[in-house]
C-alpha cells in the first residue's frame, strides 16, 4: 500500500473583480481527482482518495492551495507500482496544463505478499484449524496486517480472520463466539510451532 496525495498551489486573487487573474488551486484539484481512475482498478488493485482541504475560508477570493490525501493497495506490487507512476504523472501533467505548482506525496506503507500452499507457515495454520475444529479456508485480501510488515523482513507470516464484518462502516460488528475462536486459533498455532523445534 502506498499513502499518496498531492498538495497544489494556485494563485489568489478577487473572484467577484479579477477572477481571470487567479489560478483556483480548488477547481484544479477537483479536476484532477474527477478524471484520476479509482476505486477498483482490477481485481488486485484499489485507489481511494477521500481527504480533500483547501486554505479558503472566504467566498470572495479564488482558492490558491487545496490538497487531497488518500491510498493505493494492490496484492501484486507490479499493478500497485504502475498505478504510482499513473498517479504521479497525471498529477503533474494536470497542475502545469493549469499552471499550478504541486508537490507530489509518494509514501510506501507496506507491501503485499503471497503465501504459497508448500510453505510450512500456512501449513501449520491447517493443522492449528483442524487441532481447534475450524476449517481452514485460505482466501486473499486487501487490507493490510502485521503479516505484511513481517513478510517483507523476510518472516513468512499468515493473517487469521477475526469475526469482524462490515469493516469500516458504520455497520460494522464483531461476532464474539468468531473473535474468540481466534484466539484459540492463534494460541494452537504457537503450541504446534513450539513443539516443532
Amino acid at each position: 500500500m502506498y499513502f499518496l496525495g498531492a498538495d497544489l498551489i494556485g494563485l489568489p486573487a478577487h473572484a467577484g473583480n479579477e477572477p481571470e487573474k487567479g489560478i483556483d488551486a480548488a477547481k484544479i484539484m477537483c479536476d484532477m481527482l474527477s478524471s484520476l481512475r479509482q476505486g477498483r482498478l482490477d481485481e488486485l488493485t484499489t485507489a481511494n482518495f477521500p481527504i480533500l482541504s483547501t486554505s479558503s475560508r472566504t467566498r470572495n477570493v479564488v482558492c490558491d492551495h487545496a490538497s487531497f490525501r488518500g491510498e493505493a493497495r494492490s496484492r501484486e506490487f507490479r499493478c500497485l507500482e504502475e498505478y504510482v507512476s499513473y498517479f504521479k504523472d497525471h498529477c503533474l501533467r494536470m497542475a502545469a496544463e493549469k499552471g499550478a505548482k504541486i508537490c507530489v506525496e509518494i509514501e510506501e506503507v507496506f507491501r503485499p505478499f503471497h503465501i504459497g500452499e508448500e510453505q510450512e507457515v500456512l501449513r501449520l495454520a491447517r493443522r492449528a484449524c483442524g487441532a481447534v475444529g475450524l476449517e481452514c479456508l485460505v482466501e486473499p485480501g486487501g487490507g493490510g496486517m502485521d503479516a505484511n510488515v513481517f513478510n517483507a523482513k523476510g518472516i513468512s507470516s499468515v493473517g487469521v480472520a477475526t469475526g469482524y464484518y462490515k469493516n469500516h462502516t458504520k455497520e460494522e460488528y464483531l461476532v464474539l463466539e468468531d473473535f474468540y475462536r481466534a484466539g484459540e486459533l492463534a494460541a494452537a498455532m504457537i503450541q504446534l510451532y513450539g513443539e516443532a523445534d
